[in-house]
């Protein structure tokens, strides 16, 4: 699984990495016009790599799940489904990719956040910001903070997940008599299925004592952090549910990618 998973990295990483680093490009770019003509488009540059920066983690999420589709299920399908790996390490091979890009398109979103910032002329200092952060967050929201990010990281996982089961259910008997458009129906439907899915829980869990919320607060030199804090039973509730829906989107991905590849 790990060789696998280091030539599908090897083969992303340079597409993803191409959109999202396409707004210090255009900055760079700006730089070489102002030296050569003496014309300051620091306002079009501004415009362009906002706008490159809001569109290019869609594009490589696109990218990397057409990619994706390619590799098993595409043109370079003989290949890969050739290789001897169980089918879960196949699986697991690809959302581990998923999620190490995902988390690639995470930093380098915010690194362009902080350049657009930088570079702009309307006050704001995203480093100043930073910084007060930085001398401002205690323990309690630190945790917060930590508890925060493995909740996105779960909801990613299963939005990677889905992705994933539109390409290999698309490609799956009977799906696959649909067409192209079985993939991107299978994704939508997917997706409003997850959608329904959550507003059922937040409606049923929100009617119970079993999600408890608690607000810390602390002061920063020119302003205040507020957070709202799940206590570690919530915590664990919400963890335990959204990781129930990670090994049942594994599950379904990886029996259909087996019976595909036994067919052929």
């Amino acid at each position: 699984m790990g060789k696998l998973f280091r030539q599908i990295f090897k083969e992303d990483i340079k597409k993803v990495m191409t959109w999202m680093l396409s707004p210090l490009l255009i900055a760079i770019l700006g730089v070489f016009v102002y030296k050569l003509t003496a014309f300051s488009p620091l306002g079009l540059i501004i415009v362009l790599s906002g706008s490159v920066m809001t569109f290019a983690p869609l594009i490589s999420l696109a990218s990397l799940n057409d990619s994706d589709n390619n590799r098993f299920y595409g043109k370079k399908s003989a290949f890969y489904t050739s290789l001897p790996l169980k089918s879960s390490e196949t699986t697991g091979a690809r959302l581990i990719n998923y999620i190490i890009m995902g988390l690639v398109i995470g930093l380098f979103s915010i690194f362009n956040f902080l350049l657009i910032g930088i570079t702009s002329d309307n006050g704001l200092d995203p480093l100043e910001i930073l910084k007060y952060l930085g001398q401002s967050i205690d323990l309690n929201i630190f945790i917060s903070l930590v508890k925060f990010l493995i909740i996105i990281a779960l909801f990613y996982t299963i939005f990677a997940l889905i992705m994933m089961a539109a390409n290999t259910l698309g490609a799956s008997r009977p799906f696959n008599k649909m067409g192209r458009s079985a993939k991107l129906v299978l994704f939508v439907a997917l997706i409003l299925f997850q959608g329904y899915v959550y507003a059922k829980l937040i409606s049923g869990l929100g009617n119970t004592s079993l999600i408890k919320f608690k607000e810390y607060s602390t002061n920063a030199a020119t302003f205040s952090i507020n957070m709202l804090d799940l206590n570690w039973s919530s915590f664990a509730i919400i963890v335990l549910i959204l990781g129930a829906f990670v090994l049942a989107y594994f599950a379904l991905v990886n029996y259909f990618h087996k019976e595909k590849i036994s067919v052929e």
